[in-house]
């Protein structure tokens, strides 16, 4: 019918898109060297063993990938995968990309290594050792390129700079040729030099924990400044002044970015850091575990100034030990876990051993002085030279004067203790003058 409209037709009606809004999805800050240099000590770089890190390098790219869903393939088919800024949707995809860059790096020092003790054939060793550097310098690129992208903080992308160009400095060093000598050499003494400027610069403002592995990194990129500066054929005194130039030409490039770099760690610092005062040394307490035991000390330490009775000062001093006895597990915890890590943080947490156990006979101290103020009077009324001399007849009065030995004993045993530890922060006359009280 041509008079009748067709219901099921409807009017043509221009559908308007809507544009969506691309929002970038940034990731988390990641410590990198922090993180590289725990996974080396932890898995043979320790002892030097290469291979042993190889391996655990390339199991951990394995189950990173399984979990992720990036397997290269099923069964027989390879089918590769490369991480890039596409693929890059979260911070532990960036984890495959570090572990990739740290098994090229420990293939070549492996075969490096082998050169150096002869063992294997040298012409094919140094020929793929070469290749290795040079994937591992490439592949730190590629992770810095999607750090730059995905990253919302300075600091990560600094650190994957310095990362990268400490790669690429050692691989251009590594892959010296006889005509670019000079060329080669001269870049390599500016990537190093940048290396060592920037992580100079990410060590400012950190706990004295994560310090002791920039400094690590930093004495492990001088001998090959040394190196290239001897290759150039540059004097002490001449080199000294281009490595100064240098460094003044990088601290520019960089200003910027350590402004931003103060800002964010002074943001940080002022939320949820809690450091311990030792002495001469400031210990930074990183863990939630021990900030929330330290709260807990310093709140029954108020709650012991509160109490009112000789027993309810007892009874809270009691509590305080058992809280400190807590903290001071926690912290050897902390120390074993550490000392994988590296050596020097490690000795950190013996001052704060130190301090725990001072602090903990200073406690034990005071309990007892209370427990012996108390019951001073009746030791005094039931105790005399007479029942002294009768004790060997009398068993109450023999156990009464046991009681009052122990207490002293300990308590003189609990001073001596604070004074062997506080032997380590005091000047050496000081020293001399607890001796003689001692004698």
């Amino acid at each position: 019918m041509e008079g009748k409209e067709d219901k099921n037709l409807k009017p043509e009606v221009e559908e308007k898109k809507e544009e969506k809004i691309v929002v970038p999805e940034f990731f988390e800050s990641i410590s990198l060297l922090p993180m590289v240099s725990a996974a080396e000590n932890q898995n043979g770089l320790r002892h030097k063993d290469y291979k042993r890190y190889q391996n655990y390098c390339s199991r951990k790219i394995h189950k990173l990938r399984k979990v992720l869903r990036l397997t290269q393939g099923k069964n027989r088919e390879f089918i590769k995968k490369e991480i890039t800024p596409e693929i890059a949707t979260n911070s532990k995809i960036l984890f495959i990309k570090i572990f990739e860059v740290e098994r090229y790096w420990a293939q070549a020092m492996h075969l490096k290594q082998k050169i150096t003790q002869s063992i294997t054939d040298t012409k094919r060793a140094q020929r793929t050792m070469k290749e290795k550097f040079i994937q591992a310098a490439s592949t730190a690129k590629e992770l810095l390129a999607i750090c730059q992208l995905k990253m919302s903080t300075d600091n990560t992308v600094l650190e994957a700079e310095a990362y990268y160009l400490f790669l690429q400095g050692q691989a251009l060093i590594e892959n010296e040729k006889t005509a670019e000598n000079e060329k080669i050499f001269k870049e390599a003494l500016r990537c190093m030099i940048k290396a060592n400027e920037l992580y100079t610069l990410l060590s400012k403002d950190k706990d004295p924990l994560s310090l002791i592995v920039y400094k690590e990194k930093m004495a492990q990129i001088e001998p090959f400044i040394r190196l290239s500066l001897f290759k150039l054929k540059i004097d002490a005194s001449t080199g000294s002044k281009i490595v100064d130039d240098l460094k003044n030409e990088i601290i520019k490039e960089v200003q910027s970015q350590a402004e931003k770099i103060q800002k964010e760690k002074q943001t940080k610092q002022s939320e949820n850091y809690i450091e311990v005062h030792y002495g001469e040394k400031v210990i930074p307490l990183n863990t939630t575990i021990l900030q929330n035991l330290y709260k807990a000390i310093t709140a029954q330490k108020d709650e012991v100034d509160k109490a009112k009775n000789s027993n309810e000062k007892i009874k809270e001093h009691s509590k305080l030990l058992n809280l400190l006895g807590k903290w001071l597990d926690e912290v050897k915890k902390e120390k074993t876990e550490e000392f994988k890590k590296s050596e020097g943080s490690a000795q950190i947490y013996n001052s704060l051993i130190d301090f725990t156990q001072n602090l903990k006979a200073d406690v034990v101290i005071k309990k007892l002085q209370l427990i012996f103020s108390d019951n001073k009077d009746k030791f005094e009324s039931e105790v005399n030279i007479e029942s002294i001399l009768l004790s060997r007849k009398n068993p109450k009065v023999s156990a009464q004067v046991g009681k009052i030995v122990l207490l002293l004993s300990s308590i003189l045993k609990k001073i001596k203790q604070i004074k062997n530890v506080e032997k380590v922060f005091i000047d050496q006359k000081k020293v001399t003058c607890y001796e003689m009280q001692e004698r």
